[in-house]
């Protein structure tokens, strides 16, 4: 989960800086939860590059602003578990983030998930991240 915590880090650095897109290590993970922030309307898209330093490519995500004043659609990113701390929810019990109005994203036995498409699927998983 070392690289959730990475993933928020480095997307909340460039939102600061009002960046227009983020380079993110790749891997299945970022990528499963690129996709679920596109499907939630937090950020434009997201593609992967070849990284010309390394054999390994990386994830590029395009940030998503709104307005003239240019806010960031993701406001927060905060990742729940880490390696020393596994924080695991059943069904009955995954969190409801501002009300239904966040986000919480699962690692399941069904692929990497909303609370929704969790509670819908009746599985439970591992808290990966809170985002709003």
């Amino acid at each position: 989960m070392h690289e959730v915590s990475d993933m928020a880090i480095r997307v909340r650095n460039a939102l600061q800086r009002k960046r227009p897109d983020v380079i993110l290590n790749n891997t299945k993970l970022s990528q499963k939860i690129a996709s679920v922030l596109k499907e939630e309307g937090f950020i434009n898209d997201f593609q992967i590059v070849p990284n010309v330093k390394s054999v390994q490519d990386d994830l590029k995500i395009t940030l998503k602003y709104i307005g003239k004043k240019q806010k960031p659609s993701l406001t927060h990113f905060q990742p729940v578990s880490k390696p020393s701390l596994r924080v695991y929810r059943p069904t009955k019990a995954i969190p409801r983030i501002l009300g239904g109005m966040g986000v919480t994203i699962l690692s399941t036995s069904k692929g990497v998930l909303t609370h929704n498409e969790a509670k819908a699927q009746g599985v439970g998983g591992e808290v990966l991240c809170y985002v709003w």
